[in-house]
C-alpha cells in the first residue's frame, strides 16, 4: 500500500488546525496525514480552493446554483455550506464548492467527516475525491470516489459511489444505499454521522458511522485508458483530493426543485481527516 505525502512548506498548517483536540480513534496502524476542525474564523485557503459560477451544464449535472465564496461559512468550530435562494445574474440560487486540489493530494488511506445535512427537498450534498492529475484521461477514466451524496427530500438515505469506464470508453458506476431506517438508526441525515472511505490497493469500502454499506473490489474498477492486466489497480491508484459541495436540483434528484418557501439550507461540517498506513 502506497501513500503521498503533502508538500512540506504546507504541512505544518494543515496539522496544526485543531490538533490540539484529542484523538482517540486513529485507527490502528495509521497516522493522522491531515485533519482540518474548522476552529478558526474562516476557511484555510492554503488548504481548501473555491469553485466559483455553475460550470459547464450545471457541472455537468444540470445543477442551478452558482456557487459563491461567501456561502462557505466558518464559526463556532464547523463549516456551514449554506444553500441560499438569492439572485446573481441569471441563477436564483446560491451556495458553495471547495476543493483540496492540489494542496491535500494522496494515494490509499482512511477518509472521514462528520456532517449534518439538510432535509430539504432539491439539495444535493456531497463529500467526495477527485484525481489531482487525471493520468489517465478525462472523467471518467481517471475515476471519482463519491464518499456520501443525499438527497434532500429523503430524510433517511444516503448514497456512496465509484466512478470509472469500461474497455469501450463507456462511463459506469457502482453504487450503495445507506437507508438509516433499515439500519437500526434513530435519526436522519439531519443529525451528525461520519461519512468513511476505507481505500486501498484491493478495494474502497464506504461506511456511515462505522456501519459498512458497500464494499467494491479492486476487480471490479477498471479504465478504458490501459490495460487491467498491465495495472490492475488503475483509475484508483494515483493521488486523489477532496471536496465539499452543496448542489441544487440536478440529474441526481432528478430535477427536483426547491420548494416556493425556501429560503436557505445549510451543510454542516464538524471535521474532516486522513489517515495514511505508518
Amino acid at each position: 500500500m502506497r501513500t503521498k505525502l503533502l508538500t512540506l512548506t504546507l504541512l505544518p498548517l494543515l496539522l496544526l488546525s485543531g490538533c490540539n483536540k484529542n484523538k482517540t480513534n486513529i485507527p490502528d496502524g495509521y497516522t493522522l496525514f491531515f485533519e482540518d476542525e474548522f476552529d478558526g474564523e474562516s476557511l484555510n485557503k492554503d488548504i481548501w480552493s473555491f469553485e466559483i459560477g455553475n460550470g459547464n451544464n450545471g457541472w455537468g449535472n444540470a445543477e442551478v446554483e452558482y456557487y459563491k465564496e461567501e456561502n462557505a461559512v466558518v464559526k463556532d468550530g464547523k463549516l456551514h455550506i449554506v444553500a441560499k435562494k438569492e439572485k446573481v445574474g441569471d441563477f436564483d440560487y446560491t451556495s458553495a464548492r471547495i476543493k483540496t486540489v492540489n494542496n491535500v493530494k494522496f494515494t490509499y488511506g482512511i477518509v472521514e467527516a462528520r456532517i449534518s445535512l439538510p432535509a430539504e427537498k432539491a439539495m444535493w450534498p456531497a463529500f467526495w475525491m477527485m484525481p489531482n492529475d487525471s493520468t489517465y484521461g478525462g472523467w471518467p477514466h481517471s475515476g471519482e470516489i463519491d464518499i456520501m451524496e443525499a438527497n434532500g427530500a429523503s430524510q433517511y438515505g444516503t448514497s456512496c459511489a465509484i466512478h470509472y469506464s469500461l474497455s469501450g470508453g463507456t462511463h459506469t458506476n457502482d453504487t450503495g444505499y445507506n437507508n438509516m431506517k433499515t439500519r437500526d438508526y434513530t435519526s436522519s441525515i439531519t443529525e451528525f454521522h461520519i461519512y468513511k472511505v476505507d481505500w486501498s490497493e484491493d478495494k474502497i469500502a464506504m461506511y456511515v458511522d462505522d456501519r459498512l454499506i458497500k464494499e467494491f473490489p479492486q476487480r471490479l474498477w477498471s479504465t478504458a485508458t490501459v490495460s487491467k492486466d498491465t495495472n490492475p489497480g488503475a483509475p484508483f491508484d494515483k493521488d486523489f483530493y477532496l471536496l465539499l459541495n452543496m448542489a441544487i436540483s440536478g440529474n441526481y434528484v432528478k430535477g427536483d426543485m426547491p420548494n416556493g418557501d425556501f429560503t436557505l439550507a445549510e451543510m454542516v461540517v464538524d471535521y474532516v481527516r486522513v489517515y495514511t498506513l505508518n
